[in-house]
């Protein structure tokens, strides 16, 4: 933790955060960094937590990935897809939810070779064709314009189970609890560990967004037209484990 009460680090130190670590920026007054590195690996991820009181010159995301698995993950800045560094080749789909709804197809489709940045919020999936580290670079990031609500969209269908499915992603750097979320209904995301669907719902499981998380929901019934993150609740990877621990002493 820095901030808070204490006075902002001088110059613009870097800052290096290993798998499972955490940095969390605290208080009104601006803290200045160089270059941030945040490292992790799906089940061990690096989380950074702050708001418009920290400025980065350059921001490093490095994914420690495998060959030929489906990566289904998303960033909480806008990324010139220029400035992904890979070993090897990848490729890149997005998702196509009025396609699925009036086609009855997966609504999975290749990035066109035209498209400049992906978006924050925004789910993607990736595979890659070698074992490495997939690495992101991003150039003064805005920590005040990180995403606190993403619009829902409705697709009707003649088939319940293709309409209005949505694909987002977590848009913090850190962890974030489904019971934070506004959104009661089952929200599905896929284990790369397993490489399978699971699928979760506030009020019934505890389950908690990685960073760069991508995943689906559907906008039925009663459903929110936004679903919104509070800025303040995201979570390192030990205050999620402190919690963990805690809900399990008052279960």
């Amino acid at each position: 933790v820095i901030g808070g009460n204490d006075d902002p680090l001088t110059g613009d130190p870097n800052a290096n955060l290993n798998p499972g670590s955490g940095l969390v920026v605290e208080g009104d007054s601006t803290q200045n960094l160089g270059t941030v590195t945040l490292t992790g690996e799906p089940g061990d991820w690096a989380s950074l937590i702050a708001g418009c009181n920290l400025n980065v010159d350059t921001l490093i995301l490095n994914i420690q990935i495998e060959a030929n698995k489906w990566y289904f993950i998303g960033f909480p800045f806008q990324i010139r897809i220029a400035d992904l560094m890979v070993t090897g080749q990848y490729v890149i789909y997005e998702y196509d939810a009025q396609m699925r709804a009036q086609n009855d197809t997966t609504g999975w489709k290749k990035l066109s070779p035209d498209q400049e940045y992906l978006y924050p919020g925004h789910g993607y999936i990736f595979n890659f064709s070698t074992e490495g580290s997939f690495s992101i670079k991003v150039y003064a990031p805005d920590f005040c314009k990180l995403l606190t609500f993403i619009d829902l969209l409705f697709h009707p269908s003649d088939d319940p189970t293709n309409q209005s499915w949505n694909y987002l992603a977590n848009p913090f750097l850190s962890y974030y609890d489904i019971n934070d979320l506004n959104y009661t209904g089952p929200i599905t995301f896929w284990d790369v560990l397993t490489g399978t669907y699971q699928t979760v719902r506030a009020g019934d499981d505890e389950y908690y967004l990685s960073p760069y998380e991508a995943f689906f929901l559907q906008t039925i019934g009663n459903t929110p037209t936004t679903i919104s993150f509070d800025p303040l609740k995201g979570l390192t990877k030990r205050q999620k484990e402190e919690r963990q621990r805690n809900n399990a002493h008052h279960a």
